[in-house]
């Protein structure tokens, strides 16, 4: 009785096996499908609002996956504090060649003794194709006499075997080129930024002021000079056009664009740009074209200098200069940023200007070589009428 009986049980047993086994493939299935769409929306959803999944608008049941499996960010106040957060990974110092062109002699004539009885260094920032532009500033307001003020040229290398043997040969001749060890290439202007920082600690870290300037601008250097000796005693400050609350642009199209993963946050911290607004055409009298996110002139006090190149080593990269040095790093440093109307650093048609209206501006974008020359010519008129 009881061996038929365990005959009977195990027989029992067997037969629920295929139901118990089709219960639990239907369960695999269920589970693969609930995952595969919510993998479809969270995908779906990230494209529609340009955001990585982890700060999309999520279900109570996506933010417990984030929190298990991804890191939270550190908290205020640590090295990715909520003012500076990103979300890229490429530090700066892992992308950055230190050092320069050895070129002692030049540097020692571009600033002699360190820069001891400079009151300001202009650097400009110029492509290695952009000859036109450097003779053109060389001809005009980069031609001064003023013994506590110098200028140089700085950019970074070539692939063109041609423009690099050009370079050699201007260098030659004027002796005011400084050459980086980057690519000088429009998404590298960070490194070709921190480029500069690096140079005038090393080789003119005493000089009062540093001005990075670009190769198309137009600069009043006897009001920038003004400018500066009324502000000796100011220090840890950037001047220039201030943007204060600018959106990150998210528009794909948009030169600037800027996605999510390069940066998370929906405002930048104030930095110093081209851009104009309305209060300032009216001031001036004069229409100009505006140049969004573009930092084409700021002034530095020099005691900044060293800070902000240490800082943005150990920063990650951001693609936007202006924004990432003037803003980012600055921001870190608790760095003053402060707006100074006469850095149009817009494009003014010159037909709009005159001497007056000129001798009050210290910077103008966006001009070629004849264009210098003609407001080089404007500036230096006489005029009772001002």
């Amino acid at each position: 009785m009881a061996g038929t009986f365990t005959r009977k049980r195990n027989l029992q047993m067997n037969d629920a096996l295929p139901t118990n086994k089709s219960c639990f493939l239907r369960t695999a299935q269920v589970s693969v499908c609930a995952v595969v769409l919510i993998a479809l929306i969270t995908y779906t959803s990230s494209y529609y609002y340009e955001r990585p999944w982890t700060q999309l608008p999520q279900f109570g049941f996506l933010k417990r996956l984030q929190r298990k499996f991804i890191k939270p960010p550190p908290p205020p106040g640590t090295s990715c504090s909520k003012k500076n957060v990103t979300f890229s990974k490429t530090i700066v110092g892992d992308l950055y060649e230190s050092g320069h062109s050895d070129d002692l002699e030049n540097f020692s004539k571009i600033c002699p003794d360190n820069g001891l009885s400079i009151q300001l260094l202009m650097l400009v920032l110029s492509a290695p194709t952009h000859f036109v532009h450097r003779e053109a500033i060389r001809n005009t307001w980069g031609h001064h006499e003023s013994p506590d003020v110098t200028i140089a040229f700085l950019l970074g290398n070539s692939l063109n075997q041609g423009v690099e043997e050009r370079l050699t040969a201007e260098n030659a001749l004027y002796g005011d080129l400084i050459r980086g060890h980057f690519h000088d290439t429009y998404d590298n202007l960070t490194l070709k930024t921190v480029s500069m920082l690096e140079w005038t600690g090393v080789h003119c870290s005493k000089a009062r002021f540093l001005l990075k300037v670009d190769d198309d601008m137009f600069i009043n250097v006897p009001k920038l000079l003004d400018f500066v000796k009324a502000r000796v005693d100011v220090g840890r400050s950037i001047f220039g056009r201030l943007a204060d609350g600018w959106p990150a642009l998210r528009d794909r199209s948009s030169k600037w664009y800027v996605s999510w993963e390069e940066y998370g946050l929906d405002r930048y911290p104030a930095f110093t740009t081209g851009e104009s607004d309305e209060s300032q055409v009216w001031f001036f009298g004069i229409r100009t074209n505006p140049s969004c996110f573009e930092g084409p002139a700021y002034l530095l006090t020099a005691d900044v200098v060293q800070d902000l190149y240490c800082e943005a080593l150990g920063m990650p990269f951001f693609k936007l200069e202006d924004v990432f040095v003037t803003g980012m790093v600055a921001e870190r440093l608790n760095v003053s940023r402060i707006g100074v109307k006469e850095f149009l650093n817009v494009r003014v048609e010159p037909e709009a200007l005159d001497h007056c209206r000129l001798n009050r501006l210290i910077s103008i974008h966006d001009l070629g070589q004849t264009e210098q020359l003609e407001l080089w010519k404007m500036l230096h008129e006489t005029s009772d009428r001002c």
